[in-house]
């Protein structure tokens, strides 16, 4: 499995597109589904929420989790495809194999994360930066965003 290395940590211009920053704890991953579930509901692409729901909260787990920084999280639509980014402040990390490069023991609790990037989407990248690292993914959305603001929730 080897991610593609895209020189810029952003994901590519959408038609629609928001983003926002995350704290490093235990509550940010689902503070990102929902951020990501709203926009693309209201965006018109709920079709592609599922998959980009569960990709998403692999990315701000693995960032608020072994990074503990703060994440940003950005997310665009353009009708075609949902492209996601996810940045912490990591430089290193990413293991592709597992932790540390080594494969993941059968049945252990944590290690699958890209895994479930790589199957998942359709196209996925790392860039890394001097701040850190961005993962990047893109998966199908095949319709036509309408661009409108998600209603207010307030937070939990």
């Amino acid at each position: 499995m080897t991610p593609t290395t895209i020189p810029d940590p952003h994901p590519p211009s959408r038609r629609c597109s928001a983003a926002t920053t995350l704290p490093p704890d235990r509550l940010s991953p689902r503070r990102a589904r929902r951020f990501v579930a709203e926009h693309l509901v209201a965006w018109g692409c709920a079709e592609a929420v599922e998959v980009t729901t569960l990709l998403v909260s692999e990315l701000v787990t693995n960032g608020a989790t072994h990074a503990a920084t703060p994440v940003a999280l950005a997310v665009g639509c353009d009708g075609d495809t949902v492209a996601v980014a996810v940045t912490d402040g990591m430089t290193g990390g990413i293991a592709v194999d597992g932790p540390h490069g080594h494969q993941q023991r059968r049945g252990a609790p944590s290690g699958r994360g890209l895994h479930i990037v790589e199957v998942l989407s359709d196209r996925w990248g790392v860039s890394r930066h001097e701040g850190g690292k961005t993962i990047w993914f893109e998966v199908a959305a095949r319709t036509a965003p309408s661009c409108s603001a998600p209603p207010l929730i307030p937070a939990p």
